[in-house]
C-alpha cells in the first residue's frame, strides 16, 4: 500500500504528518516505511537525528527519486508513506504510483487555494483526502475553513474528502523533530481514519466521492473569501452604527441643553 503526502507549499506539516502517521502505524502493528522524496531530505534528517540521539525511529526512512518511484514495489502487507517534495515533477510521479493521496494544509485561504491546485492534478478515481494541520482552533480563519469544507455540500457540489480529525498547533509536535515522539496526539485518530478507509469500512457515500474537483474547490475558495468579506462588512457596519448612535445622542444632548423654552408670543 503506497500513500503519498503531497503539497506545493512548504511548512504545512508534510514531513511531520509522514513521521507521525508511520509511528501510529507501527504502534498498531502495521508494517510501514517512509520514503523521502524531497531533495531537502527532512524525513531522512529526522531519521538520522533520532538515530544519533540514541533513540532511533522504529521504522526505516529511505531516500528516493523520480526514477525510484516509477519502479516502486511494496508488499501488500506493508505501507509505504511517501514524503514528496513540493515540486511538480515529484508530485506528479508520486500521484501516479500511490494508492492514496493525503494533502496537508493549514487553516488559511491561501493554503486552501494550493489544495485546489493539487486536486486538479489528482485523478478523480484516486482516493484523496485533505488533512488540516497546525490549526489554531480559536481563530476566525479556522472556523471559516471548517465551514467552507462542510458547506460545499450545500452549494450543490460534492463534499470535499477530508479527515474529520484536525491536527492543532502544538509545541510538542513542533519540538519533536529528530526524536521519537512520546505521544501521537491527534495523529493517532487520523491513522484510525486512514486505516478504516483502506480497509473499506467507510460507506460508499463518502468513499471516493470526489465529484467535480474544480467546481468543488472554486466553491471552497469562494466561500472562505466571501465569509471573510462578509465578516469585515459586518464589523464596518457595526462600527458605523455605533458612531451614528453616538452622534445622534450627542446632538440630542446639545439640543436639550441649548434649546430655550418657548414663552409668550413669537417674535416677528
Amino acid at each position: 500500500m503506497k500513500i503519498g503526502i503531497i503539497s506545493v507549499k512548504k511548512g504545512v506539516g508534510k514531513t511531520t504528518s509522514a513521521i507521525y502517521l508511520a509511528l501510529a502505524a507501527i504502534k498498531n502493528d502495521q508494517r510501514v516505511r517512509v520514503l523521502d522524496a524531497d531533495i531537502q531530505g527532512y524525513a531522512s534528517k529526522w531519521y538520522y537525528g533520532a538515530q544519533f540521539a540514541g533513540a532511533p525511529l522504529p521504522f526505516k526512512v529511505s531516500g528516493v527519486n523520480m526514477e525510484d518511484l516509477k519502479y516502486l514495489h511494496i508488499p501488500d502487507d506493508e505501507w509505504a508513506i511517501i514524503d514528496a517534495a513540493p515540486e511538480r515533477g515529484i508530485i506528479d510521479a508520486c500521484i501516479k504510483v500511490v494508492d492514496y493521496v493525503i494533502i496537508p494544509t493549514s487553516d488559511s485561504p491561501t493554503d486552501l487555494h494550493q489544495v485546489r491546485v493539487l486536486l486538479e492534478a489528482v485523478p478523480a478515481d484516486k482516493p484523496c483526502f485533505v488533512l488540516i494541520t497546525k490549526a489554531q482552533k480559536n481563530t476566525i480563519a479556522f472556523h471559516q475553513t471548517i465551514d467552507a469544507l462542510n458547506d460545499t455540500a450545500h452549494e450543490g457540489t460534492d463534499l470535499i474528502p477530508n479527515f474529520e480529525t484536525v491536527i492543532p498547533m502544538r509545541q510538542d509536535i513542533k519540538k519533536a523533530w529528530g526524536t521519537v515522539p512520546n505521544k501521537l496526539y491527534e495523529y493517532g485518530e487520523a491513522y484510525i481514519e486512514l486505516r478504516e478507509e483502506i480497509d473499506g469500512r467507510k460507506s460508499d457515500s463518502t468513499k471516493n466521492n470526489r465529484g467535480d474537483k474544480k467546481k468543488d474547490m472554486v466553491s471552497l475558495t469562494f466561500l472562505v473569501e466571501r465569509s471573510l468579506r462578509n465578516n469585515l462588512k459586518i464589523r464596518v457596519a457595526e462600527k458605523r452604527m455605533k458612531m451614528a448612535e453616538a452622534g445622534q445622542e450627542a446632538i440630542s444632548m446639545w439640543l436639550e441643553k441649548n434649546q430655550e423654552p418657548r414663552t409668550g408670543e413669537p417674535r416677528f
